[in-house]
């Protein structure tokens, strides 16, 4: 007796509906190896997800992070920095959010952090103008961008980021220090006073506020 084969061709429905299906199975494994710690595991989830659809978001996020993992395990690998924000920023282009884009802000400042050890600032106010791109209202990539134009000698470009810092923020005792230190450098003794009294409303005990208030009162009194 002759037996029915089974018919393979499925509705094209069905099928899509099956590689999805098959892709968000990858990804979740990938997301649980990255809750686990395993980043090594979580790429390789990832990168089978990606091969199949370049344009599945959860698989480009996910990638970002495992990469920015594997970043801080080998101490900063510039091949794997790159990469991770090659991911984020593509899934960005496909979904937009503030989620996504506090992500792509800390993970911009934390590359600026790293090749400022080089004393690369060009390439380190590079990678904080696309942090604060992606989250206006971030203090650290203001405050630290603001630092360096200090640095530089552009005590405007400097003031004008530490005073951005401060409406997003009035409790930001870093940048209210250095725009007192900015104030100060340009002579402008009660100003740079004003600030410090401020800051240390916020910071009582930090011995670089009360050091340079209490030379401000002096030189205040003399």
């Amino acid at each position: 007796m002759k037996t029915s084969r089974l018919k393979t061709r499925l509705p094209a429905s069905f099928l899509a509906a099956f590689l999805l299906s098959c892709g968000n199975s990858v990804v979740e494994k990938g997301a649980t190896c990255l809750r686990l710690g395993d980043y090594t595991g979580a790429a390789a989830f990832f990168e089978k997800a990606l091969q199949r659809n370049p344009a599945d978001y959860d698989a480009r996020v996910g990638m970002g992070k495992a990469l920015l993992q594997r970043v801080a395990a080998n101490e900063g690998d510039s091949s794997d920095w790159k990469a991770a924000l090659t991911h984020l920023e593509a899934a960005r282009s496909l979904s937009a959010g503030a989620e996504l884009d506090g992500l792509l802000a800390e993970a911009w400042t934390r590359r600026a952090r790293m090749v400022l050890d080089t004393r690369d600032t060009l390439a380190a106010l590079d990678a904080l103008t696309r942090a604060i791109e992606r989250n206006p209202e971030a203090g650290v990539p203001l405050n630290l961008a603001g630092i360096i134009y200090f640095r530089r000698g552009s005590d405007t470009r400097a003031a004008t980021l530490f005073s951005k810092a401060l409406e997003f923020d009035d409790t930001n005792a870093e940048a209210r220090f250095n725009l007192g230190m900015v104030y100060y450098h340009q002579g402008k003794l009660l100003q740079a006073r004003r600030q410090w009294m401020k800051a240390l409303e916020q910071r009582p005990e930090d011995p670089d506020i009360l050091y340079w208030f209490a030379r401000a009162e002096k030189e205040a009194r003399e």
